[in-house]
């Protein structure tokens, strides 16, 4: 039987074109699937209403509504939020490409094929 085995990529961007929202201040992100090299779109993950006032309260919420992707794709992302993804596993990327220019060289930069 034969496994296969599904990478999520959440991607913070506001139109679904380009990589245009910082970690922390996305209200929303874009996660795709990559199953048997091909690149699908999942869904779109908002985060839940309510002004969050503390910037840490805030990234530690982000990092918790994207909990099962294995890779983030932002803008930018500060030092804080940066460690606390390392530490749940989380790899990070910073961009302001398109979508699918930043994903390919996401994947391509950890040796991962894919298809977009």
């Amino acid at each position: 039987m034969m496994v296969i085995h599904v990478i999520r990529i959440a991607v913070a961007s506001d139109d679904g074109r380009y990589v245009n929202r910082h970690f922390a201040d996305a209200d929303a992100f874009i996660v795709f699937e990559r199953i048997d090299n091909e690149i699908k779109f999942s869904e779109i993950r908002k985060l839940d209403g309510g002004k969050i006032e503390k910037h840490d309260d805030r990234w530690r919420r982000v990092l918790d509504l994207i909990d099962d992707c294995e890779i983030v794709i932002c803008r930018r992302i500060g030092e804080k939020p940066l460690e606390e993804a390392k530490r749940r596993g989380v790899i990070v990327f910073e961009s302001d490409d398109g979508i699918a220019a930043a994903i390919l060289k996401s994947l391509t930069e950890l040796n991962i094929s894919c298809r977009v």
